[in-house]
């Protein structure tokens, strides 16, 4: 287990590169929740364009009552995408895994589905009016650019910094510990 500040930054940090590069893929990214998504897997479900969130599912931020933020990014992400700040906030604040249709409400989700999650994916998909693959690379474009402007990346990693000073903290492993000996 990782246990020092420079242990975690450099798990973190190789983590949240990849993530940031998933990111910035020149095409919209969707996220296809079918389950419980928190901690980083949240983190990974924010950081795609769109967030498809099956009814009987719940996501959230729970690094919290770990004694830790959200360290690949996750937080960074979601400041980006347009939900209300309280919202955002909220969600890293509480530390708590929410329902499908309170993620939808605050603007997490793009949208609830029930059934096979490949039917929902299939109809989310064909919704979009798709011309040519190029059209969709310009939209995409347009969000890597406001990123890039906002120093989004540089962003992360200082909240990378962050996790990595509280992961090495007896706050952090004690509630770890607790939690796995639940």
């Amino acid at each position: 287990m990782l246990k020092t500040e420079k242990e975690a930054y450099k798990m973190l940090s190789e983590t949240a590169q990849v993530l940031y590069e998933v990111a910035t893929i020149e095409v919209p990214t969707i996220a296809l929740l079918n389950g419980t998504a928190v901690g980083g897997g949240c983190e990974i479900a924010t950081l795609c364009d769109f967030r498809l969130v099956k009814k009987e599912a719940k996501c959230g931020f729970i690094q919290g009552k770990l004694g830790i933020t959200s360290g690949w990014g996750g937080g960074s992400y979601l400041f980006e995408k347009g939900m209300r700040y309280d919202h955002a906030l909220q969600m890293l604040t509480e530390a708590v895994p929410y329902t499908s249709d309170y993620l939808l409400s605050i603007g997490w989700a793009t949208e609830v589905y029930e059934g096979d999650k490949y039917n929902a994916l299939h109809k989310f998909s064909e919704k979009m009016i798709i011309p040519h693959a190029s059209v969709l690379k310009a939209y995409k474009k347009q969000a890597i650019q406001k990123w890039e402007n906002t120093q989004l990346y540089e962003r992360i990693m200082e909240e990378v910094s962050g996790c990595s000073i509280l992961w090495e903290q007896d706050a952090h492993h004690e509630a770890v510990d607790a939690f796995l000996k639940r």
